[in-house]
């Protein structure tokens, strides 16, 4: 996460000092949170939402992309994203090989 955490710093201090736009493609929807101005986010059947990221990146918006119950949070101007496990009849069991 501190590599993570460095490029994204390194990128959004360069775009602020160069005044230039840079394009990045993330899977990791809080990182888009904190450090995208605007957002593009990808769906299902070539359906997109673009526009700033605070508009884009609701709780419900990801459930609706992701069929995912999610929990959200904030702090500061940034609002967070967490995926609600699914709650199974019968047990999940981890085996380590």
């Amino acid at each position: 996460m501190k590599h993570q955490v460095g490029i994204y710093d390194l990128l959004k201090k360069m775009q602020i000092e160069k005044q230039k736009t840079i394009v990045s493609i993330t899977h990791d929807i809080n990182l888009a949170a904190q450090y995208s101005d605007m957002i593009l986010l990808l769906c299902a059947g070539g359906d997109y939402n673009f526009g700033p990221t605070r508009e884009i990146l609701t709780t419900e918006r990801i459930e609706s992309v992701f069929s995912v119950k999610t929990f959200s949070a904030q702090t500061g101007q940034t609002r967070f994203f967490f995926p609600v496990r699914q709650v199974y009849k019968k047990p999940f069991v981890l085996i380590q090989l």
